[in-house]
């Protein structure tokens, strides 16, 4: 069996965190190092006792205490960093794995190459695509992936300029930096897989306060921006204060797109047998290809 680094972002919270590993430990069949990457806060002395605890306890746990509070993304990218093994995990400091060897099902699904992260549970618009599920995203509070995938994404974010952070989370978006992770994932030729028999319970969510609303505001933004720039140019730029409903979104974006079109013939093998032919001047005849969507504010736009 190839050897797994499971990582964990630790803030604050030593009761949700005992939770996290204690659940890590009862339910996975094997792991190299379980590695608490920790962000310092002030008070926090109860949350460093208990990893220190457990890593004097188990040679398995290791831990680093950052220097700064660099947040999920500083300490995810330690991980991807640091992380010596064929196989890496992650989960936030405050979920539990009720599922035991959820390790090995994700591992199952890893060992299709053209596989470069897998989730648990069914991810959003998910189907079985014959050997494995796929889902469009999922959120990024527990997942696996490969190292190899993790260097054949930095080669291909240098290649072609997608991350200011080479295979690693972008650290200038400030939100939504898992889905940003796929997108690259699924340039670089990847398919994003699902273990809809794994359950992990996410026992909190982001904060909710007006700061915390802004952050994350400005985060989708400069996300949308940096791909709509990406795939279309600078011209399909939202601006940070107003929303505009006629702007591409996700789904619109190639890979995304690409893998709507799949989950669309999965469930209508016929959808698109009989395409409409439009005839574009200078360009000539061509088909219009119908895909199915998540329902937005799509009115009045070309996809």
């Amino acid at each position: 069996m190839e050897k797994l680094t499971i990582g964990i972002a630790s803030y604050k919270a030593p009761q949700k965190l005992k939770v996290t590993i204690d659940s890590l430990l009862a339910t996975t069949s094997e792991f190299e190092t379980l590695l608490v990457v920790h962000n310092p806060s002030p008070g926090d002395e109860e949350t460093r006792d208990l990893i220190k605890d457990y890593a004097d306890k188990d040679p398995r746990i290791t831990y680093v205490i950052m220097a700064n509070n660099e947040g999920y993304v500083g300490a995810v990218n330690y991980l991807l960093t640091a992380a010596n093994t064929p196989l890496i995990a992650y989960c936030d400091n405050d979920v539990e794995f009720k599922t035991k060897d959820w390790d090995v099902k994700f591992r199952d699904v890893l060992k299709h190459e053209e596989v470069g992260q897998v989730f648990p549970g069914k991810g959003h618009h998910g189907f079985f695509s014959g050997q494995y599920d796929e889902c469009l995203w999922n959120a990024g509070y527990c997942w696996m992936t490969r190292r190899d995938v993790i260097s054949k994404l930095c080669l291909a974010d240098v290649k072609h300029n997608r991350s200011n952070d080479p295979g690693r989370l972008d650290t200038s978006l400030g939100h939504h930096e898992e889905v940003d992770l796929m997108i690259r994932l699924r340039l670089t030729g990847y398919r994003i897989g699902t273990a809809p028999s794994v359950e992990v319970l996410h026992h909190e969510t982001a904060t909710h306060s007006p700061e915390s609303e802004q952050r994350i505001h400005d985060g989708v933004v400069r996300w949308m921006n940096k791909w709509n720039g990406y795939f279309c140019g600078d011209i399909l730029q939202y601006s940070m204060t107003a929303y505009d409903p006629c702007a591409l979104r996700y789904t619109d974006w190639h890979p995304c797109a690409l893998y709507l079109e799949r989950y669309t013939l999965h469930y209508y093998p016929n959808w698109n047998k009989s395409p409409r032919s439009v005839n574009f001047p200078s360009v000539g005849t061509m088909d219009a290809v119908e895909v199915i969507k998540p329902k937005g504010p799509y009115a009045g736009r070309a996809i």
